[in-house]
């Protein structure tokens, strides 16, 4: 009961007619002179055991119950009909209950419990299409994409790949699911070496048009503006995706709301640089190339036995674990060139032998459906280099693969990689 000031004014003055000698009203009615904006009611007794504090100008005004009550109430007392609504916490629908009880109809009298019922129904039912009418609306002013939809961050590993299965089946149906190529002008790295120091804060070249593909490992939105972070061949580069760059707003939503953190994506678009100094791709065009079914770890993957058991998401996840593998790999071609350029010849001998020889260990066992005969995973090469040897090759080595069947440690494998050579009429020295 709001009035200018904000605030309320209620001056209940109380006169008992039945100590006037008026026997025109029940003794349970008092009449009631209320100044509730401007207007006069009547109001029950049993209804004036209540106390409201406030006034205009800073006066406060006081309600007390009539008969002499001295203490005066802090709180309003609760005068709901518990049986006229379903929404009990509802605030808005008390203090309209509380009004209406104030209200006299066209008689005169306080009105009917079935007419308040009637009305708080009417208001309630007003209220809800309001409420749905500006939600309606304030989805389309939002552009929001789908309703009730569950952020990535409240998802279990369940739910997420659930949903993915979803996307990726709707995707089959369009016939866009898992495309066959993806032409990429220019690798990551290369990007990175071509533009880095080619633009200013905010400038971009739309005349260039290039299309980079990799691992989209971060998702930020600002507005009508999407960043990706794109990881590929050890390294990274920002992808921008504004709406005015797509046909329409719903073409925007459809495209980016499938790319999540993890999935390969391809980008068409041109070089430039953000406000702030990143080189960015400014993209024209979004294609979904592999999406990522599992959720990424949050944070760096530290666990040892998912790291080297899962070595892909050791790898995803950890990026210098790639030096790892580099390293290797360098190490490997430095000894084929080392022995190629003293002219030793490089050949391979089986894997499977029907005898266990050229060193003492275990070997793996395994069988031979077509010949029918147990046989071995090779424990060394040295028989077959050796025979190699007899037969005229007189510089052989062999880089590969042997298993024995024995301990595993940190240092010690069943499965490792060797190199063995031979080289006729010299020693060691």
């Amino acid at each position: 009961m709001p009035n200018t000031a904000g605030r309320f004014a209620l001056i209940l003055f109380i006169t008992f007619f039945n100590s006037m000698g008026s026997s025109t009203l029940r003794p349970d009615f008092t009449v009631g002179s209320v100044a509730l904006n401007g207007r006069s009611l009547l109001v029950p007794r049993s209804q004036c055991h209540l106390a409201l504090r406030g006034g205009t100008q800073g006066n406060p005004s006081h309600i007390a119950e009539a008969g002499g009550a001295s203490n005066v109430s802090k709180d309003v007392a609760s005068m709901s009909l518990e049986d006229t609504h379903n929404h009990e916490n509802d605030a808005w629908l008390k203090v309209e209950e509380d009004k209406l009880r104030l209200e006299v109809g066209a008689d005169g009298k306080p009105l009917s419990k079935s007419e308040i019922k009637r009305r708080l129904k009417t208001m309630r039912v007003e209220k809800e299409r309001a409420e749905k009418k500006a939600k309606v609306a304030a989805e389309r002013e939002n552009r929001t994409a789908t309703k009730d939809a569950v952020a990535d961050d409240d998802m279990n590993a369940t739910q997420f790949f659930d949903s993915r299965c979803a996307m990726v089946s709707d995707l089959r149906k369009q016939g866009l699911a898992y495309p066959h190529r993806f032409d990429v002008t220019i690798s990551i790295p290369s990007f990175r070496a071509k533009y880095d120091a080619f633009f200013q804060p905010g400038e971009h070249d739309e005349a260039k048009e290039e299309r980079l593909a990799g691992r989209v490992m971060s998702k930020r939105q600002q507005g009508r503006l999407i960043f990706y972070e794109l990881v590929g061949d050890d390294s990274k580069v920002q992808i921008m995706v504004a709406e005015n760059r797509f046909p329409d707003a719903a073409t925007f939503r459809r495209v980016n709301d499938q790319v999540k953190r993890g999935d390969v994506v391809g980008f068409v678009g041109f070089p430039g640089c953000s406000k702030t100094g990143e080189l960015s791709l400014v993209a024209r065009g979004v294609e979904m190339l592999s999406p990522c079914l599992h959720m990424l770890p949050k944070r760096s993957l530290r666990d040892h036995e998912t790291r080297f058991r899962q070595r892909y998401l050791d790898l995803i996840m950890n990026p210098s674990v790639r030096k790892i593998f580099e390293v290797r790999a360098a190490v490997i071609r430095s000894v084929r060139e080392y022995l190629d350029e003293r002219g030793f010849l490089e050949v391979e001998t089986p894997i499977m032998n029907s005898v266990a020889g050229g060193a003492v260990a275990r070997p793996f066992v395994t069988h031979h459906n077509e010949l029918g005969l147990d046989m071995f995973l090779r424990i060394a090469p040295e028989l077959y280099l050796k025979q190699l040897v007899i037969g005229g090759l007189d510089r052989v080595y062999e880089l590969g693969r042997l298993f024995r069947n024995e301990g595993i440690d940190q240092t010690h494998n069943p499965e490792f990689t060797t190199c063995e050579f031979y080289m006729a009429y010299a020693d060691y020295e």
